[in-house]
């Protein structure tokens, strides 16, 4: 279970809620594994219970949390310009 941020001093918070504000998550995960000493998950889901709490207080100021996994994305791209350079070459070869 995650320790909660809302332990910490106001000033922590502040920090953390910048990094959060400034999409550097896992800045603030750092962050509060420094000022906490919790494990590496529990910080990760402390800051995202935060990002959460954050962008529903303030969905103008703070990005909705991230729910995307691994790298799908990045690998669909590569993908697809593969085929494309493929495509162009074939084409021009033909």
């Amino acid at each position: 279970m995650a320790i909660m941020p809302l332990l910490l001093p106001d000033d922590k918070i502040a920090q953390l809620s910048s990094a959060i504000q400034d999409g550097r998550k896992i800045s603030a995960i750092k962050l509060y594994r420094q000022y906490t000493g919790a494990s590496l998950k529990d910080a990760k889901e402390a800051v995202e219970l935060l990002a959460a709490d954050l962008h529903a207080q303030f969905p103008d100021k703070f990005p909705p949390p991230t729910t995307a996994k691994g790298c799908a994305g990045t690998t669909a791209m590569f993908l697809l310009a593969g085929g494309l350079v493929a495509y162009g070459l074939f084409k021009h070869l033909a």
